[in-house]
């Protein structure tokens, strides 16, 4: 006990005295002070006797408290008991979610477990989530176990059962946020249905299609186009009241899916081809194949669908990723040579085909390893086909946004290719100066179709190459250049064979060298590719 001297508010002495350590436990207390102390003239010495103060500690008692439920028990709507909110008294200090439960009256089920729950920043309420669904009509009790809750200052709930009736609210009407619509194949599209009133107790609709071949419609009102036509789809009440609507869908042809097999390809250029000569396709659809929108199908159509494939100008890029050929040419390959290549050099290669059944158009995709470029004349691509092809096939070509090129080829009169080996195109390529090393050239993509409209897929194929830095040509000291009227080899070893192609690949002129410098005529102004015993020069003539 420390005592000190200090003075009342009116300004008289005083004794102040503090406890320490303090008192913990219950129990009576006295405090006295001697007479000698307050008897001193210090404090005004008319004391002659002791003072005593005498007290009981007794601690508080905590008092168990009634949480607040909301919803209040009665007739409540299956969205309003979803979830429940407990109010307190005082902040909560710990919530046992898992003891509180529902039980269904008439089932005697309890739903334990069942709850997620969350405490407000404040601590002052805790909101309860349930995961059952309860039943419409049915009556459930609410049962929060004594102590489930306990308060910061010790306080525990008693226990509280608060009893439900589940509303049940018979929907008046149903209306779709779309009566009519359409797609084309594959699409998909979701339909909405809106139960009336909003305080219908079961909003839960079926969804049913009145022609899956068509259109099919899943649980959640998910509409899938499979085929052209026309598919009504139907949203049904399940609380009794039976009442529906519809949408009717319309499957419209996908603009290039001529043949309508879900893909835009080579075989619907041939099918249009096909139709212009005058023949009945197994399988065309008008629409489709009529993309100018003129009534009429002609070459501008088959050129628009090619546009399509090769430069993903319609939205069904997709289908086309994921194709599948119906037939697989097993004994066919679409193939270029290994070979070789200097850097800063130009050369022509040969893709060979070579085959056990005979084609009439294809198209293809060509990967270039980095360095290795296209060359271009006129700002078109130095791509050709060989003397396989007929009178009017058409090679079209474009360079796609992964770095590919795509060709496609076609015959208007559905004419085949000739022969069953050998070069059917010719690229014309250039090295770059740091083009050294090992590289591939890979063809994938590679579907060919015959005059019957028979789709077939060929394997990929890979292109090994290896590239100098082209220090021999330098040391041979051959040069190639050009006069007026032709090409001049200048010490060309003797003996050593020469040859002159043209862009699109066909051999000009072949030579033995028997001096040092040979001649040859050139009279049409065009790039010309001169081998030296293999070795390749590049020379235009102006």
């Amino acid at each position: 006990l420390q005592s000190e001297k200090t003075s009342d508010a009116n300004g008289n002495a005083a004794l102040k005295a503090t406890i320490d350590p303090a008192i913990t436990a219950d129990g009576t207390y006295s405090l006295i002070c001697p007479a000698k102390v307050l008897g001193s003239t210090e404090y005004g010495g008319n004391f002659n006797e002791a003072f005593m103060l005498t007290w009981n500690v007794v601690s508080p008692q905590i008092q168990d408290f009634a949480p607040t439920v909301n919803p209040t028990q009665g007739e409540v709507s299956i969205d309003e008991i979803k979830t429940t909110i407990i109010t307190l008294p005082s902040p909560v200090n710990t919530f046992d979610s898992s003891s509180v439960c529902f039980t269904n009256r008439e089932e005697q089920i309890w739903h334990d477990n069942v709850a997620t729950s969350t405490i407000s920043d404040d601590r002052l309420s805790i909101t309860i989530t349930w995961d059952f669904a309860p039943k419409a009509g049915c009556d459930y009790k609410l049962l929060l176990p004594a102590g489930c809750i306990i308060l910061d200052n010790g306080a525990k709930n008693v226990e509280t059962e608060v009893t439900y009736t589940i509303a049940n609210n018979i929907a008046e009407s149903i209306i779709l946020d779309k009566t009519i619509v359409e797609i084309v194949a594959k699409e998909t599209i979701s339909l909405y249905a809106i139960v009336l009133p909003d305080n219908t107790t079961d909003k839960t609709v079926t969804w049913k299609s009145s022609d899956n071949t068509v259109a099919t419609v899943d649980s959640n009102g998910l509409v899938t186009a499979v085929a052209i036509g026309k598919a009504i789809i139907t949203a049904t009440t399940t609380d009794g009241s039976n009442l529906s609507a519809s949408c009717v869908v319309t499957v419209i042809p996908t603009p290039g899916d001529v043949n309508n097999d879900g893909n835009i390809n080579i075989t619907d250029v041939v099918t249009v081809a096909s139709y212009v000569l005058g023949n009945t396709p197994h399988t065309f659809i008008f629409d489709a194949a009529d993309l100018t929108n003129d009534g009429t199908i002609n070459i501008v159509d088959i050129v628009t669908i090619a546009n399509i494939i090769l430069n993903n100008e319609a939205p069904e890029e997709a289908l086309y990723a994921s194709r599948v050929a119906t037939q697989y040419a097993m004994e066919s390959r679409f193939f270029i040579e290994d070979f070789s290549i200097q850097a800063k050099e130009t050369k022509t290669i040969a893709v060979n085909l070579t085959n056990d059944t005979a084609f009439s158009g294809f198209q293809a995709d060509i990967k270039l390893p980095e360095g290795l470029e296209l060359c271009q004349e006129d700002g078109e691509y130095m791509i050709s086909l060989s003397t396989r092809k007929s009178n009017d096939h058409v090679l079209t070509s474009a360079m796609r946004s992964d770095g590919t090129i795509r060709l496609l080829c076609y015959s208007m009169s559905l004419n085949e290719f000739d022969d069953t080996e050998g070069a059917l195109v010719y690229l014309t390529v250039t090295a770059a100066n740091n083009f050294i090393g090992n590289y591939e050239i890979s063809l994938n993509n590679i579907t060919f179709t015959q005059a019957d409209l028979s789709e077939y897929s060929l394997e990929p194929t890979i292109c090994h190459l290896t590239s100098t830095s082209g220090i021999e040509d330098v040391n041979s000291g051959i040069i190639v250049t050009t006069i007026e009227s032709g090409i001049v080899v200048k010490n060309a070893p003797l003996g050593s064979n020469i040859r002159v192609y043209a862009a699109d690949g066909s051999i000009v002129a072949s030579k033995v060298a028997i001096d040092g410098n040979v001649v040859i005529a050139a009279p049409i102004k065009s790039l010309y590719i001169v081998t030296v015993d293999g070795k390749s020069f590049k020379v235009m003539m102006k």
